[in-house]
């Protein structure tokens, strides 16, 4: 009797888990880089998934260019994305950098889950 409810609960809390929704990097995509001035930029991300649920607290933390330079860096923002919209992203242009054509990577967080978004601007 007490393996039978051992192996009950098990089976419950495998359920239980299997059923929390996950997020998943696959389904976000940078839609849009825009420089504003020499300070500051926007960038537009699309969560395009209603499969995983909302993403809590996404921000974009750093910009990273195809020298490995940061030019630009976020803050963590306090609200959740849902699925299928589009949410921009205001980040603050380090000191001395040109965001200029190329190829760039968005580090993405979300949910402590850290994304790495490519972007040909």
């Amino acid at each position: 009797m007490k393996l039978k409810n051992i192996f009950l609960c098990l089976l419950v809390c495998l359920s239980c888990k299997s059923l929390k929704p996950e997020s998943s990097c696959k389904a976000l995509t940078v839609k849009k880089m825009t420089p504003l001035d020499n300070q500051k930029m926007d960038i537009e991300v699309y969560f395009g998934s209603s499969k995983y649920g909302h993403i809590n607290y996404p921000y974009i933390s750093k910009v990273v260019n195809s020298k490995g330079d940061t030019v630009a860096k976020g803050e963590m923002a306090y609200y959740a994305m849902m699925p299928n919209t589009s949410d921009v992203f205001n980040l603050q242009v380090q000191p001395n950098q040109i965001i200029d054509k190329g190829k760039y990577k968005i580090i993405f967080i979300h949910d402590n889950k850290t994304c790495m978004l490519r972007y040909t601007f």
